[in-house]
């Protein structure tokens, strides 16, 4: 009994000394980085040392050149509490919402009234804000010597507020600071109310209890649409014409888009189809995983980008034989890439040729495709060709698609517009018919079909619109032969591959983890991709964006910040700040 009650003090004693620690450490930090918006603090003890997590709105300034202030942090931090030099680690970890964190806009009002600002145009500058950031409601209370020798307070309320029952847990963020001023202490309070957010990034998953959510019925008489649910994505095909015709217009003048406003019936697939997968390049924009490995057998959601199209086209009727999956798999070799328009087509030619459309992907192309639809599309306007195309938000970064769009008549490709053209893309998914394989020349190297004027008694290409927006089916996906360990935490959004090893304590969000890896105990792994066969020493901290190559070893209690690691590389000290590993 005894040596029972001495552990338990020893846990209280131990409990209270953390608690000390991390309130005098958060003061600390509040006056050094009140510039920086710093948001508040979190401690993780290991073994061997401590790690400070720093959350702030500027990560940038909080690390400093080439990580110089946030090294002179730990060193103030080591001399001030009594650490040994390598006892303790300073991490910055960025706030995702500025706007719907408290503490961040609590510190932020807290340095305008030291800056002079008057109390209620720097509460209602800082409501505004709030409220723009999409918080359901906001309330802000200012109390002490506002105005004269006597103590009064203020209240600033927008939008909606809470204030008791089980969502307050949930939906409630506050935050409570002190400022001195010339006429005395002020005491500020901030409560924002989180938005519902389905995805968990901004607020929580579950809607309040009295949330009613109302759906209009739909207009049958509405243009019809094609939709698609996606892994990661869902697109919509909008197929419209003013005038409830099919356009008209020769194959070089066409490269996507428009189209017809009748419902479409749904045709029964082909029975022989065929398929051209573009599958070169050189995956740049994948490295380093696409050292060791070809980007279409690059892993997504557990299965090579091009397993999913292969099943998705097996589906629809292209021309089933041996391989596992049903498909029967031919293979064509460029002696030197020369684009989707090139020999691509050319070597293909005699297994496409034939009265059956076909059709041609892009290698790097992942959804629920479409292809039933597109194909009952297809037949029913009964052009040569059709083409995907979608909407972007940044359009200077791909091929756009500059058309008519009450007319449907495409003028041209732009590829990487420095000026604004359009935001409709090529979407990378073609269905075209076997006559159209005559009408390309040789050897081209443009990355879209152009046809020669010669072609036009063949008659039009016709294109689909598509509206991509966000939606996620599952935060998580995790292989049946994988290991999870205890008092693990998974998600959201964490793929994880097979055979991979997460020992106890580990933390994963926002990344994925592809097979034959091992996480070892108490590691936290943030927004990152972490490749196959690595080994992942114990109380790792890997975040902002890392990519980790094949067969990588980190050691023990190292912190990666945004590192891109080659293939076969053993880590053995921390990398602060981005950099890539050769």
């Amino acid at each position: 009994m005894p040596c029972n009650h001495g552990s338990g003090n020893h846990k209280e004693e131990k409990a209270v000394q953390d608690g000390i620690f991390k309130a005098e450490l958060n003061n600390f930090l509040m006056k050094e980085l009140a510039e920086d918006g710093y948001s508040g603090v979190e401690v993780r003890r290991a073994p061997s040392r401590t790690e400070v997590i720093i959350m702030a709105t500027r990560t940038q300034n909080v690390l400093g050149e080439r990580g110089k202030r946030i090294r002179e942090l730990t060193a103030v931090v080591q001399k001030r509490f009594g650490f040994n030099v390598g006892q303790v680690e300073l991490y910055a970890e960025k706030v995702s919402s500025r706007g719907l964190c408290a503490v961040a806009q609590c510190e932020s009002l807290r340095y305008k009234l030291v800056g002079g600002l008057a109390v209620r145009r720097a509460c209602y500058g800082v409501l505004r804000f709030i409220m723009e950031s999409q918080a359901r409601g906001c309330e802000i209370i200012v109390s002490g010597k506002l105005r004269g020798q006597r103590a009064k307070a203020m209240k600033f309320v927008d939008g909606v507020m809470i204030h008791s029952g089980d969502p307050v847990n949930h939906y409630i963020q506050q935050a409570v600071r002190h400022v001195q001023l010339r006429q005395g202490v002020l005491g500020i309070k901030v409560k924002i109310m989180l938005p519902h957010d389905p995805k968990g990034q901004i607020g929580p998953r579950n809607p309040l209890p009295d949330h009613i959510e109302i759906k209009e019925p739909e207009d049958k008489l509405t243009r019809p649409s094609l939709t698609v649910s996606t892994a990661s994505s869902q697109f919509s095909h909008s197929l419209f014409h003013s005038n409830n015709s099919l356009c008209q217009f020769s194959l070089q003048d066409i490269k996507a888009v428009c189209i017809l406003s009748s419902p479409i019936q749904q045709l029964p697939p082909s029975k022989k189809m065929k398929a051209l997968i573009l599958a070169g390049g050189f995956g740049t924009r994948l490295r380093p995983l696409t050292l060791t490995q070809a980007k279409p057998l690059v892993e997504f959601a557990n299965k090579p980008m091009v397993m999913h199209q292969m099943e998705a086209l097996a589906a629809v009727g292209v021309d089933t034989h041996e391989v596992r999956i049903g498909i029967k798999i031919l293979f064509s070799s460029e002696t030197e890439p020369l684009g989707t328009a090139g020999k691509s087509l050319s070597l293909a030619r005699k297994h496409l040729e034939g009265d059956e459309p076909f059709f041609v992907l892009n290698s790097d192309v992942i959804c629920d495709f479409p292809f039933s639809d597109m194909m009952a599309y297809h037949k029913l306007h009964g052009k040569q060709g059709t083409i995907a195309v979608t909407k972007v938000e940044e359009p200077s970064k791909y091929g756009v698609v500059v058309y008519d769009e009450e007319q449907g008549l495409i003028h041209e490709f732009v590829e990487k517009p420095q000026e604004y053209v359009g935001n409709k893309i090529n979407a990378g998914m073609y269905i075209l018919n076997p006559s159209v394989l005559n009408l390309i020349p040789r050897g081209l190297s443009q990355r879209q079909p152009t046809l020669s004027s010669s072609s036009q008694q063949a008659g039009g290409f016709i294109g689909c619109e598509v509206i991509l927006w966000s939606k996620h089916h599952s935060p998580v996906l995790i292989d049946k032969s994988a290991h999870i360990g205890n008092g693990v935490t998974i998600g959201p959004n964490v793929v994880i591959g097979g055979n991979v090893c997460i020992e106890d304590g580990v933390r994963v969000q926002n990344s994925t983890i592809l097979s034959d890896t091992i996480i070892r105990n108490h590691s936290f792994i943030n927004s990152s991709i972490i490749g196959r066969k690595c080994s992942i020493g114990r109380w790792v901290r890997i975040e902002n964006e890392c990519v980790i190559g094949e067969d990588v070893v980190v050691k023990d209690e190292l912190y990666l910040n945004g590192a891109q690691v080659l293939p076969h590389k053993s880590i053995a000290s921390s990398v602060p700040e981005p950099v890539i590993i050769m």
